[in-house]
């Protein structure tokens, strides 16, 4: 049986596509949701085997919760407004997508290529999908998860992010937020244009950096101008790439 979950803002939006699921005899609905945050606690306890994911919605949209979710989240389907020019995008990844209205044709395609997808290995096709439908791939949002919870925030105001055990340090105006994505994780989710990482386990944001402070034979510290003065150790494989970054040679 394929464990499905429903997220979208507009309820009879969720009624109807629960209607047209009824007609396979293989399809569970196991849980809906009506905004981003509440999908992704949805997602976390249910763990359903497809996500009917509404791509515009408020506070955080269908394309912010994929790419919080990534690779290893759930294959999903994308229900959206998009022209056809956009969906284009979708045509060479496992990823499918219905349009608004739901024709059921269409439904009946996409969930027999989610049959098929079920039964392969997970690849960096999701990834692919969202840096094409963004752009430059960049959250104007991110949201990671601290303990039971989730957070969203604009992702420009982490000033440094500092890997700790199994945990990632951001700090956030000033706040520190111990969230649970690897540095890797986090990294991978943010502007390569305004973030660096300075050190194996340190990255930071470049609009921060107030300055490189020299304390021996190549060995320099970041000071930063956030709201605590972080400081970072820049090591020493990682310095040239950050002097190119900063146009200094």
């Amino acid at each position: 049986m394929i464990r499905a979950i429903l997220v979208d803002d507009e309820m009879p939006a969720i009624d109807r596509l629960k209607k047209l699921l009824k007609s396979f005899n293989d399809l569970d609905v196991v849980g809906e949701a009506y905004d981003g945050l509440s999908a992704l606690s949805l997602i976390e306890e249910k763990k359903p085997d497809i996500v009917f994911l509404d791509i515009e919605m408020p506070e955080l949209n269908g394309l912010e919760v994929a790419k919080t979710l990534g690779v290893q989240g759930p294959p999903i389907i994308f229900v959206t407004a998009y022209d056809e020019h956009a969906l284009k995008a979708f045509e060479s990844s496992a990823i499918d997508y219905l349009v608004k209205p739901i024709n059921t044709t269409r439904l009946e395609f996409a969930i027999e290529k989610i049959r098929k997808s079920l039964s392969k290995e997970k690849d960096g096709s999701l990834e692919t999908l969202l840096s094409k439908l963004q752009g430059n791939g960049n959250p104007t949002r991110l949201a990671v998860k601290i303990g039971t919870k989730y957070e969203v925030f604009d992702p420009s105001l982490i000033s440094v992010a500092i890997s700790k055990d199994h945990y990632t340090s951001l700090i956030v105006d000033g706040r520190e937020l111990l969230c649970d994505d690897s540095l890797e994780a986090i990294i991978a989710r943010l502007d390569p244009t305004i973030f660096i990482r300075v050190h194996r386990g340190a990255a930071l944001n470049i609009r921060f950096l107030k300055e490189l402070k020299r304390e021996g034979d190549r060995k320099f510290t970041a000071i930063l101008n956030d709201k605590g003065q972080s400081q970072v150790q820049v090591s020493r494989e990682r310095l040239p790439r950050l002097k190119k970054f900063l146009g200094l040679e």
